[in-house]
């Protein structure tokens, strides 16, 4: 009997299939990585675009969003990266390939310490940590837009909106866009709720041919024999708005009649005539001028209105109409019986205007909505744009909310980046590293901090690649060697190297050290991408950043209390990428600005979406079902 205790205990289908542990965490990573590779090279000004034919169309875009949503990804690990990117793109409407590099580069790293045996939920934790850190330091460095007076205001926000359309098809009319977009997003009422901006596509025409209408246009629908003798022009016009059908159909249910001679036919055919007539007479009544349906408005409505100087559009559509009910403060009826004046809307003006090659309809005058029209020449084109200006009207408005915006160009994320080097270095390694290894060997490097080098504690380097070799005596009078190479583009840490030291030295806060110094590496892959994207030596403008960045003692100055912070990073405290000339630039003199939003989104996002990929260590995929055989 004893053989029958050893029997394998099956709890899965047969064919089932699973995979866990280290290599399958490794292999999520690659996935997602995969997915950042398809993205990465869209980043920044001069990102490139990308085709792709569906079975139904053609896109031509560069939106990080858009291109993941059109990849179809079935891999169940890198469909996270989808998400957050289309979170974040539904959130703050950009930064939608900065946070997906983001999270890959976290994974990257991560890599690393999975290898060396660092267990997942230790990475995930410091990780976190690392995340806190940085967003609390994001509130301190921000720049409070209601400090500014209301022209700073408003130019600031255009700024931000033209650092959104750098990246995009519009750049070449990024100025004339970025104007259009803050001015429509400061027609919005308090709450800005940004279904109130309506965007028609109207191809043909330049780009400079747009315009913004501080009002509701649509275009006009399908209309009968009778509607070209309505007036296309009111001035302060009563409109009423319905969800009703006014058109003489035939019943297609319940619809059985038994008539016993021709006469009761006819009085059926009459009631049915005075049953549209009544409702008709009822909207003259109101003394509606404009008469507007979601349901079709037919031939015997249309030519009745047009008789009594009435205009009416049927087939609208469901935004559009409640677009002008809030615009016009009408609400939308379902009878035509017992109604007041009070459900009529009222704006300025009301008029048919020809746009390009179509009919449109315009109500302008009324608070708290607008329209853009857009005008371009191919399809494909357009709709990116379209795609453009959603992204920018997004950020306008988030910068709005918010109140506080960033410098750009890779900037805020070597700020971070070098904080959470000189983070790691002084509130971490002292206390351990000055304890365990002491006894180092001075003049090895320069810069030593605690008795340990800066390059090889925080992983920092002056050039393109360096080596800073510590050799330290400890306790047993054990000799303890820690050799750090890094590359600026691709910097590495061995097992029997740092890790294998402050692990054996200093065990958990060794780890969180390195991990949190992983974070502030993958911080730099934004402008590290920025500079790669614009055909730059990322080596060197990375190099650059840092000697900059460096110089500034930054975990000194920020450790201070909020208001003296908010003075100390002064405008020529920030450095980002030129990506035109290939130099760093300052961003806050260039004028290069974001909402604070959109950074704090995209680390928070993109650091959650890295650990929940590490805490999967087993995948379960089920064979797929097998159809019947007819």
């Amino acid at each position: 009997m004893s053989h029958l205790m050893n029997l394998p205990i099956l709890l899965l289908k047969e064919g089932t299939d699973t995979s866990q542990g280290q290599a399958q965490i490794v292999s999520n990573i690659n996935a997602c990585q995969a997915i950042v590779d398809c993205v990465k090279t869209t980043l920044g000004p001069r990102g490139m675009d990308k085709l792709i034919h569906t079975e139904r169309d053609v896109t031509i875009t560069n939106d990080g969003a858009t291109v993941l949503k059109l990849l179809d990804v079935t891999h169940p690990a890198a469909s996270v990266l989808v998400e957050i990117a289309k979170s974040q793109d539904e959130e703050v409407g950009d930064g939608t390939t900065s946070v997906t590099i983001l999270a890959g580069e976290l994974l990257n790293e991560a890599k690393k310490f999975v290898l060396d045996g660092i267990n997942p939920q230790v990475i995930i934790k410091y990780y976190r940590e690392a995340c806190n850190v940085i967003l609390d330091l994001l509130d301190k460095v921000s720049i409070n837009l209601s400090e500014k007076s209301a022209e700073e205001r408003k130019e600031l926000l255009i700024k931000c909106a033209e650092t959104t359309l750098n990246s995009k098809l519009l750049s070449g009319y990024k100025r004339f866009f970025a104007e259009m977009v803050v001015e429509a997003v400061g027609l919005l009422g308090e709450d800005l709720d940004d279904s109130l901006i309506g965007i028609k596509k109207v191809t043909g025409g330049s780009c400079e041919d747009s315009k913004l209408i501080r009002g509701v246009a649509f275009k006009k629908t399908f209309t009968y024999a009778g509607a070209e003798q309505q007036p296309k022009k009111f001035v302060n016009p009563k409109i009423l708005l319905l969800n009703l059908e006014l058109e003489l159909k035939s019943e297609k249910e319940n619809a059985e009649v038994v008539v016993n001679n021709p006469q009761d036919y006819q009085s059926i055919i009459d009631a049915e005539y005075r049953i549209i007539f009544e409702k008709l007479e009822n909207a003259v009544k109101l003394g509606a001028n404009v008469v507007l349906s979601k349901l079709p408005i037919g031939d015997i409505a249309t030519q009745y209105f047009a008789e009594k100087g009435i205009f009416c559009n049927g087939r609208v559509e469901e935004a559009d109409l409640i677009r002008t009910s809030k615009a016009t403060g009408a609400s939308i009826q379902t009878t035509l019986n017992n109604l007041s004046t009070e459900v009529l809307g009222r704006c300025d003006t009301f008029e048919e205007v020809q746009v390009g090659g179509e009919r449109y309809n315009v109500f302008t005058g009324s608070t708290g909505t607008c329209t853009i029209i857009l005008r371009g020449g191919a399809q494909q084109f357009i709709e990116e744009s379209e795609r453009s200006l959603n992204d920018a009207l997004m950020i306008v408005k988030r910068a709005t909310k918010s109140n506080s915006v960033l410098p750009g160009a890779g900037s805020t994320e070597m700020l971070l980046s070098t904080y959470l080097y000189d983070y790691s270095l002084h509130s971490i390694a002292p206390n351990v590293l000055s304890s365990k290894l002491n006894g180092v060997t001075s003049g090895v490097a320069s810069g030593v901090t605690n008795g340990v080098t800066s390059e090889s504690v925080n992983g920092v380097n002056t050039g393109d690649s360096a080596t800073a070799t510590t050799t330290a005596n400890n306790s047993s009078n054990s000799n303890i060697t820690m050799n750090n190479t890094d590359t600026v583009s691709n910097t590495t840490v061995t097992k029997n190297s740092t890790t294998e030291a402050l692990d054996k030295k200093s065990g958990i806060a060794g780890k969180k050290h390195l991990i949190v110094n992983g974070f502030a590496r993958a911080l730099e892959s934004i402008p590290r991408n920025l500079a790669a994207n614009s055909g730059y030596n990322p080596n060197d403008i990375l190099t650059q950043l840092r000697s900059e960045y460096n110089k500034l003692s930054l975990y000194n100055t920020l450790s201070r209390g909020d208001t003296e912070v908010s003075g100390a990073l002064t405008a020529g405290s920030w450095f980002g990428v030129d990506c035109r000339n290939g130099k760093v630039c300052n961003p806050y003199k260039e004028c290069i600005w974001e909402p604070s939003l959109v950074k704090k989104n995209s680390i928070y996002s993109a650091t959650e979406a890295a650990c929940l990929i590490l805490s999967i260590d087993e995948t379960v995929k089920h064979q797929p079902r097998q159809q019947p055989t007819q």
